[in-house]
């Protein structure tokens, strides 16, 4: 994989929208509940901040040591985020999205050519960095929906065109 590929990926994932949207909701709509069970707003968006920061630390694992057995236990990595981001105000959630994402996407820039490596991860069934990249995409897609649905109709920055699918 060339190092354009993690680029182009991560292209279709907007950061910008997600934080407009976080910028517009009010503090107390972050507890709202969002598609699974029992978690909130605030779970959704530490995922994202779990999801940037776990790729991040793969592909900087692998850069650091190439040869190295890729398995990894992440379930603290993310818990850790999770409850920190969970803790925090709307502005404080704000500048970690803002901070891990742009972790991720350096570690992106830097070390795209890793993205295929195959690793095991305990508890997940990713195969690969390409892998985390999808799910960290996913889950920030899951979020937007998630922030979407919260804000009141008429509120918020305006929607994106979005285009149906061929039946």
């Amino acid at each position: 994989m060339d190092g354009r590929a993690g680029e182009q990926i991560t292209e279709a994932a907007d950061r910008g929208e997600l934080l407009s949207l976080l910028g517009a909701i009010t503090e107390t709509r972050l507890n709202r509940p969002v598609g699974r069970e029992g978690w909130t707003l605030r779970h959704a968006l530490g995922a994202v901040a779990a999801a940037d920061r776990v790729l991040a630390h793969v592909l900087g694992s692998f850069a650091a040591e190439p040869q190295a057995a890729a398995r990894f236990h992440l379930r603290r990595l993310r818990g850790e985020i999770m409850y920190g981001a969970h803790m925090l105000r709307r502005e404080g959630l704000q500048r970690l999205l803002e901070e891990t994402h742009a972790e991720a996407e350096t570690a992106l820039r830097a070390h795209a050519r890793l993205l295929d490596r195959p690793i095991e991860v305990e508890g997940s069934e990713a195969m690969s960095a390409n892998d985390l990249l999808a799910d960290r995409i996913e889950q920030e897609r899951t979020a937007v929906r998630a922030l979407r649905a919260a804000l009141p109709p008429g509120a918020g920055p305006a929607r994106p065109q979005e285009h149906a699918r061929p039946a």
